[in-house]
């Protein structure tokens, strides 16, 4: 298991990585009149929040099918929940650049949304093999 969650958090790592700099090529290239100073920690936050989701995923998948139901829409709730706190949080206190931060903060919400929907899915197939097989 410790060696699946380093792999997956390779990933996420690798993955937000590539999409930092394709972000930041595409805004100082093409709309730099649109990059704002907080954006690498867009990439911090996502980052916290995936190697969080898939050690609490992974886990969870060991015990039992509804543990994992369980867990993974916990996570999904507060996942959302924070993703709009972080929101309101930025364009009430920083402000700057706003629509900017709102794009490249769903962006790289969708990017993360779609890596992890595979990570648990494969997860979720894994467990049920294991579970099948046993029987």
């Amino acid at each position: 298991m410790k060696e699946e969650i380093r792999n997956n958090v390779i990933k996420l790592t690798l993955l937000l990585v590539a999409s930092m700099f394709g972000g930041y090529f595409i805004y100082k290239t093409f709309f730099p009149e649109h990059y704002f100073s907080w954006y690498p920690y867009i990439i911090v936050f996502y980052f916290v929040l995936g190697v969080v989701s898939i050690v609490s995923i992974s886990k969870a998948t060991v015990k039992d099918g509804n543990s994992y139901y369980r867990t993974f829409m916990l996570l999904q709730t507060l996942k959302l929940m924070s993703v709009s706190i972080v929101g309101m949080l930025y364009a009430f206190l920083v402000g700057e650049q706003v629509v900017s931060f709102f794009v490249s903060f769903f962006l790289f919400y969708v990017i993360y949304l779609v890596f992890e929907t595979r990570v648990s899915i494969k997860l979720n197939n894994k467990f049920k093999n294991e579970f099948t097989q046993k029987k």
